[in-house]
């Protein structure tokens, strides 16, 4: 989609917009941790259109961007109307599970390949 069709939201305000989110996942026993930075465009609907690591090791960026695919969002409106929009989106990668389910909360998350989980 041309960017200037795209309205642009901080990273702040996604994260204020996320409905469902997937945690990143290490692939076999690999001991790494780091950030991947990653660009995101969201359609109308609030689903992931497009995802592009910018930034990051090789392996904490794959693990990255195979989760933001995963997740969406609310959907923007604009006069009314929903729009598709892009934004930055900053993901933890991390050996230590518990230190990345903190940037997706457990009401939120989806099991890797799974719909939304719920709570009881």
């Amino acid at each position: 989609m041309p960017k200037d069709q795209l309205a642009r939201v901080t990273s702040s305000e996604l994260k204020e917009r996320v409905v469902s989110c997937a945690i990143p996942r290490l692939p076999g026993n690999v001991d790494a941790q780091g950030t991947a930075i990653i660009q995101i465009q969201i359609d109308k609907d609030g689903n992931v259109q497009c995802a592009r690591a910018l930034s990051g090791h090789p392996i904490v960026r794959r693990a990255a961007l195979d989760a933001a695919k995963k997740w969406s969002f609310e959907p923007l409106k604009v006069e009314g109307n929903p729009k598709p929009y892009s934004s930055l989106l900053s993901l933890v990668v991390h050996w230590n599970v518990h230190e990345m389910e903190k940037q997706c909360p457990k009401e939120k998350r989806r099991a890797p390949n799974q719909a939304l989980l719920t709570t009881r």
